[in-house]
């Protein structure tokens, strides 16, 4: 099933666990497969399969703990205000899009 989903960009603070990390960024990955409606927002498709590899969130991750680089992740709204119920502040820096 397709269903349009509003999106939010987030810059993971240094301070953001691996686990949750991890789990962003295999959303975020998923949802680069998606196709985008003329208003911005993501058709997001359940159906949508694909492997994923968790080797390059750790590498991401090490990258950012090092300071080498900021990682932008693009995520569902509901996601995103889901997590600001359960994780500090300081862990999500959010930008919309």
């Amino acid at each position: 099933m397709k269903t349009p989903i509003e999106t939010v960009i987030i810059t993971p603070s240094k301070d953001m666990p691996f686990e949750l990390f991890k789990t962003c960024h295999h959303l975020a990955y998923f949802m680069e497969l998606m196709d985008r409606m003329p208003d911005g927002k993501v058709l997001w498709d359940d159906e949508t399969t694909d492997i994923v590899d968790g080797n390059m969130a750790a590498a991401e991750y090490e990258g950012l703990q090092r300071g080498w680089f900021e990682v932008n992740m693009e995520l569902p709204k509901a996601f995103v205000d889901s997590l600001l119920k359960i994780t500090e502040p300081v862990q999500l820096n959010l930008f919309e899009v």
